[in-house]
């Protein structure tokens, strides 16, 4: 191989090393910034959106409605599914005409939680008898104010009870 070709070869493959630090700094950085998004929302849940929802729960109950604060840990399950951190309010409405302690079957469920790869807050819904869900969308975390949570349930409980505003 004359000179030229080592010099072409010698450029390359330092060209490729360059390219797999520069990826392999890229990737710890998006590693370092997930774990942090994790962080935020954990302190997120404990502080902002975990008690708007259980004033929310105390009030419910104490209108005879069924309701509880599920708060889920990122976790995997034995198949390797990835079920992410999120906190939710699961509300069972009191049927009309009937006494305190009697519930329907419809559900009410607002869950907010975390997107590791779109570093989001992914807001859903379920506000119906048949279950059925939706997205509210996907937000920052510096969008989730207590106003914000509010208003998502709010808004939740106004579509299932059917209640214009």
């Amino acid at each position: 191989m004359d000179n030229d070709a080592k010099s072409e070869l010698k450029n390359i493959l330092a060209a490729y090393k360059a390219r797999l630090v520069d990826g392999q700094d890229r990737e710890a950085k998006l590693r370092s910034a997930r774990a942090s998004f994790i962080e935020v929302f954990r302190t997120l849940k404990a502080e902002k959106i975990g008690p708007v929802l259980q004033e929310f729960v105390a009030h419910l109950n104490d209108e005879g409605h069924q309701a509880s604060v599920v708060d889920q840990q990122e976790a995997v399950d034995r198949n390797g599914h990835f079920a992410p951190s999120s906190i939710a309010l699961k509300v069972v409405p009191l049927r009309m005409g009937e006494q305190s302690g009697q519930s329907s079957t419809a559900r009410i469920e607002v869950t907010f939680s975390a997107n590791q790869h779109t570093m989001k807050v992914l807001v859903s819904s379920s506000n119906n008898p048949n279950g059925s869900t939706g997205k509210r969308g996907e937000y920052d975390l510096s969008e989730l104010t207590k106003e914000f949570v509010v208003s998502n349930v709010l808004e939740t409980i106004r579509e299932a009870f059917a209640i214009a505003k």
